[in-house]
């Protein structure tokens, strides 16, 4: 019983090292305000050129129901990325895996649910994981 204990301590103490790693290599691309009685917003990458592997949004404040996402590269090229969730308030969507080799990212298109009328915002910030 002894080992196992030890076993399971060793695991978790070498998975939060990796993960301590793994979050080293975020970056933050770019941030906007978005405004829930809309239906889209551009979020323009502010960050230095490099490729990124995998995008993620985290918000605050406010929930958003996420349906898609365009990625626009610096190529020009166009990927979209299906979504259909809600990332909660302070809170952080899945991370979505980027295809290819070119994958500078230029901006990106987020389209979500609207609340009409509404006068409500939420922050929403860009991540993208070095390759």
């Amino acid at each position: 019983m002894k080992k196992i204990l030890a076993l399971v301590a060793t695991a978790l103490v070498l998975s939060s090292f990796s993960s301590f790693a793994l979050a080293d290599n975020w970056k933050l691309l770019g941030e906007r305000t978005v405004r829930l009685a809309a239906d889209h917003d551009e979020i323009i990458v502010t960050a230095g050129a490099g490729d990124f592997k995998a995008l993620q949004l985290r918000t605050r404040e406010r929930a958003i129901e996420m349906l898609d996402m365009t990625v626009v590269y610096s190529t020009g090229g166009r990927d979209v990325l299906p979504m259909r969730f809600v990332i909660p308030a302070n809170g952080a969507s899945r991370v979505l895996d980027l295809r290819g080799h070119d994958r500078n990212v230029r901006k990106v298109i987020l389209r979500y649910t609207t609340r009409p009328g509404s006068v409500e915002r939420a922050f929403v910030a860009l991540w993208g994981l070095n390759d």
